[in-house]
């Protein structure tokens, strides 16, 4: 079966170049044509090997094949991931950051504050979404109210420094936070957005909520009518949710808002902020890595029977003479 970096990788893994002339062997592994042919003729020269008895060694699983093995041309394959790359399914992303007064403080004495930690997350996530270029990404702040900082967009360096606008509400008397509104709010975005048709029906659409898990502003009456009603918009736009709890000083008041929306929990500090970044990273990857990861399977499904074919008519051609009914036999497979 041909391995997952020979059908979609698009550089050459002996010059490091973009492909020019793709093959791939028996074995699976991609190279440029041309290189591959310098390396087995530098290889084969140096141990002075006669020409009848020469073979291709792969440079990466170093198996060896006799020289006259048939290239199988890799250009199909990677036709065939691009064209439904192009296809896949939109992914659409609103991260909600708690800009409350209580994330200007840390859980240490001296310490990163919270906001701070949330900020330099959600650059590490938006950076890599830059890079894929394919999650259209929505960012909203709250307090007492929600608002935006910026539309779902391709994220790019503006989207990215807009960030830094992000400032702790300074208002340390009332310390008013609204985290069941403006979940509502973001979730009341996504219906708006699905009904004036500027999202697709057939798209994931996901919510990540970055707070320390003060509410202090909703009333318990309001609190059922905002369970309720993200719920209900939840399920009718088929929404994800994430409450990832930035510090530990409100563990609990998290998890029960996580737990009454029927969302994921996650908590980290500034103490493991880059080992949660990482994971949070491979767990949601974006739309382009989670594409690529789950069509390579099937892209290697529908080439293995061509490639086990190629591959046995190589073993017919080194087989010796007495066993040349055998030889038949592939042959006529």
């Amino acid at each position: 079966m041909t391995q997952a970096s020979s059908v979609i990788n698009d550089n050459c893994s002996i010059c490091r170049s973009q492909f020019f002339d793709p093959i791939v062997l028996p074995c699976g592994h991609s190279f440029d044509r041309r290189c591959i042919r310098e390396c087995v003729q530098h290889s084969n020269a140096q141990a002075q090997i006669p020409v009848e008895s020469r073979t291709i060694g792969c440079p990466l699983c170093r198996k060896h094949f006799r020289s006259n093995v048939k290239f199988i041309d890799e250009w199909n394959s990677r036709q065939v991931v691009q064209s439904m790359e192009n296809m896949a399914i939109p992914v659409y992303e609103i991260f909600v950051i708690d800009t409350s007064s209580s994330m200007w403080f840390s859980d240490e004495f001296f310490g990163t504050a919270r906001l701070t930690v949330a900020k330099d997350f959600l650059r590490e996530i938006l950076n890599e979404r830059k890079r894929s270029g394919k999650n259209l990404i929505a960012c909203y702040y709250f307090n007492a109210s929600t608002n935006q900082l910026f539309d779902f967009s391709v994220i790019d360096d503006n989207e990215i420094s807009s960030i830094d606008l992000l400032t702790p509400d300074t208002s340390f008397f009332t310390k008013k936070t609204a985290v069941y509104d403006s979940i509502s709010d973001c979730m009341q975005k996504f219906q708006n957005e699905i009904r004036g048709a500027n999202i697709l029906q057939e798209s994931e659409r996901k919510i990540y909520v970055l707070s320390d898990g003060c509410d202090n502003r909703s009333r318990p009456s309001s609190i059922q009518r905002y369970q309720l009603i993200s719920q209900r918009l939840a399920k009718e736009a088929t929404i994800e949710g994430t409450f990832i709890q930035i510090g530990l000083k409100n563990l609990k008041t998290g998890k029960s808002v996580a737990n009454l929306l029927r969302y994921r929990f996650h908590h980290f500090g500034s103490g493991n902020a880059a080992l949660f970044t990482r994971g949070f990273l491979s767990e949601n990857p974006s739309e382009h890595n989670r594409f690529v990861a789950h069509h390579t399977s099937l892209v290697n499904t529908q080439t293995e029977q061509q490639q086990q074919r190629d591959i046995r008519l190589t073993t017919s051609l080194i087989l010796p003479p007495q066993n040349n009914s055998q030889r038949q036999a592939l042959l006529a497979e």
